[in-house]
């Protein structure tokens, strides 16, 4: 993993974590007009650029996902913490 990047960060975070606020901040509104161009054209049958490595006895294995993937393994992970649009800012 290359880097951990955090929505609404708590002040207490640690260093090793990048904040959102600051990551789009930094990137200046040309590059914040570019990424946004490139999300909207972002289909859920895209593979992601993120790949997932499951380690087992046999050594590490990488999986390619999907975004669809990707949104499916955020509500249910959201869900089986009792989240819920609310709990964001």
């Amino acid at each position: 993993m290359k880097h951990i990047i955090c929505a609404a960060a708590p002040p207490d975070l640690g260093d090793d974590v990048l904040r959102y606020e600051s990551v789009f901040a930094a990137a200046g509104d040309e590059r914040l007009a570019e990424y946004r161009l490139r999300a909207a054209r972002v289909t859920s049958d895209q593979v992601a650029d993120d790949y997932l490595y499951v380690r087992h006895d046999r050594g590490a294995k990488g999986v390619v996902l999907t975004h669809n993937n990707l949104s499916s393994n955020e509500e249910v992970s959201a869900e089986s913490f009792g989240m819920s649009s609310a709990d964001t800012p």
